[in-house]
């Protein structure tokens, strides 16, 4: 089994990705939320490592059922290489007559034509419990990175699939639906630049701030970067008088 080890996004889409040599043809995408462990559950690579072995020797699997993991603090894992003869951790166990209509016109009739074809990802979180509006960072992490392998391999959103479309589950969530999950990805694809990354100095870690550049412009999540910069943000009187504070927080007394 490979090495696992996590990437920045940037990393991910830009050295990891290109140098994926698939066994078969990626046709498809289909997102998964892990369910358990929770966003609060994760611990970095040994959360990881943990969802490996517990489907290597729970459930007999050959390795980590998906492709990539992401995570609560941005960072992207890479798990079942795309050289596997099988990846996506996506079944087709729903009859046929409940399969959505764009799946079996892919698919009939092979059941694992996912797991031959799909590039899957795993988010880290619980989205029937954990809301996604804010959007939370790691499902944030998963359409930026859901839509580089969508433009790598030349497929439209409509080729993003929920792993419910085809399993007696909610998974990737119950507050997911398909048409949200694909505009959010089709605006990432067609946005001029997906990704920036803001980085604390000293040290090499991102903020998980959900950066982007917007015609031009910088955005980014004011909290998370207030936050990172040692700010308390005060936004209580927001909506009457349109001003958010920052509040230098006091180093603790020794």
């Amino acid at each position: 089994m490979i090495q696992i080890k996590p990437y920045s996004l940037a990393a991910f889409v830009e050295e990891y990705l290109p140098k994926q040599r698939p066994a078969r043809v990626i046709k498809a995408t289909v997102l998964h939320h892990t369910y358990r462990p929770r966003a609060q559950d994760y611990r970095g690579l040994a959360t990881i490592e943990n969802i490996r072995s517990y489907h290597v020797n729970s459930r007999g699997w050959r390795d980590i059922g998906a492709n990539a993991y992401a995570a609560p603090d941005g960072k992207v894992y890479n798990a079942r290489p795309l050289s596997a003869t099988n990846y996506a951790h996506a079944h087709i166990a729903k009859n046929w007559n409940q399969v959505p209509d764009d799946v079996k016109r892919l698919a009939y009739p092979d059941r694992q034509f996912l797991n031959r074809y799909a590039f899957g990802l795993e988010t880290i979180g619980d989205f029937d419990a954990q809301p996604i509006d804010p959007l939370p960072p790691a499902l944030d992490t998963a359409l930026w990175v859901l839509a580089a392998v969508h433009k790598l391999y030349h497929l439209p959103p409509q080729r993003l699939f929920l792993h419910r479309d085809v399993a007696y589950k909610s998974c990737p969530g119950n507050h997911i639906s398909r048409a949200w999950a694909r505009q959010e990805l089709e605006t990432r694809m067609n946005a001029p630049q997906s990704h920036l990354e803001v980085v604390l100095l000293p040290g090499d870690e991102p903020i998980a701030c959900q950066a982007a550049l917007e015609a031009g412009v910088t955005r980014c999540d004011l909290r998370a970067l207030a936050e990172a910069l040692g700010c308390e943000v005060i936004a209580d009187d927001l909506a009457a008088t349109g001003t958010i504070y920052l509040r230098r927080r006091e180093p603790a007394s020794s």
